[in-house]
Formats: structure tokens, sequence, C-alpha cells
């Protein structure tokens, strides 16, 4: 008795973690697809920009509180190879204006590529 109250313990602190990231794709898996990851982390020092929103392809990625080292949420893709327009919107410190800034990036997929992983730190974006 005492193991399965101890492992629906576990699972009830674990749980959160196995659906933060969701799937964006088809059900069925195509040869010409591009698996894409994206990431969202807030700048990790003291006063450091916060992630306000993300939009990747048209679609909101959904982000959460930030845990230990700033990550904030993430999502996965299947795409066709092309270009995909990639906007963050960041907050910064209260007392220097303006207070929030946009920015955006176009993300070039190659039909060679197998898997492309974009991570977003604050201003910052880096394609994988």
């Amino acid at each position: 008795m005492a193991k399965t109250s101890l492992y629906g313990f576990f699972w009830l602190l674990l749980a959160p973690f196995f659906a933060q990231m969701p799937y964006y794709g088809p059900s069925s898996p195509e040869s010409n697809r591009v698996q894409v990851q994206v990431l969202v982390y807030d700048e990790p020092q003291l006063g450091g920009l916060k992630i306000e929103s993300v939009t990747f392809n048209g679609r909101s990625i959904g982000l959460q509180p930030p845990d230990l080292y700033g990550f904030r949420g993430g999502g996965g893709f299947q795409l066709q190879p092309g270009s995909y327009r990639l906007e963050w919107r960041v907050s910064k410190d209260k007392v220097e204006w303006p207070r929030t800034l946009s920015f955006n990036k176009t993300i070039e997929i190659k039909p060679r590529d197998t898997w492309v992983q974009v991570t977003i730190k604050g201003d910052q974006v880096s394609v994988l």
C-alpha cells in the first residue's frame, strides 16, 4: 500500500513536466517534412529580459513560469522545407523605456535538414 501511494506522489510531482511541450504536426509521418523544436528561455541574469509571448508560423507557443534555468516552454512542429516567421515579445526592467520590445526572425528550413532546433533566450535566437 505504501508503494502505491509513493508512486502516486512522484507522479503528481512529475506530471507537469510531461505535458509542457505540445506537438503541432501531422499524425502520420511524411518523408519530406522536417522536425522543428522551439525552446524558449528568459535571460538568466537578474533583471534580464523576460519573454512575454512567442509565435512561430502563426501559432502561439504556450509559456509557463520560468524554472531555475529560465526555461519557459516550447513546442514541436513538423514542417515542409521553406521559410517560417518567428516572432517574440520581451519585457525589460520596469524603469527603462520602452518596457516591451518585439523581435522577429525568418527561419529557413532546407530540404536536406532532418531536424532543426530554435532556441530563444531573451532577445537572442539560435538555430541549430
